[in-house]
């Protein structure tokens, strides 16, 4: 097996585990607005996987390693609520 087949392997693994766990985030936000009912997001998970999988593609698309960060509403939304309890709600104010 060489270096190539195996960086393929990793990023198509990568890739399907990342996307998959994003298209989860949007549903629950989906399902949270529609019933009503609160549902966790995987916070970082899909994005930084998805970011991995584009750092290890043999096409070398690290360039844009950015961007699953950013889709991702578990790390954008996460960063977003930690900024706003830190700066807003002071959470860490002792």
């Amino acid at each position: 097996m060489n270096a190539e087949t195996v960086e393929w392997s990793v990023t198509v693994i990568l890739t399907i585990l990342g996307l998959w766990i994003i298209v989860l985030n949007y549903l629950m936000i989906i399902t949270s607005c529609v019933h009503r009912r609160h549902h966790s997001l995987l916070p970082l998970l899909g994005g930084v996987l998805a970011s991995v999988a584009m750092w290890v593609c043999p096409l070398k698309i690290s360039v844009f390693a950015w961007m699953p960060l950013v889709v991702d509403p578990g790390c954008l939304l996460s960063l977003i609520g930690f900024l706003y309890a830190i700066f807003v709600n002071k959470a860490f104010k002792k």
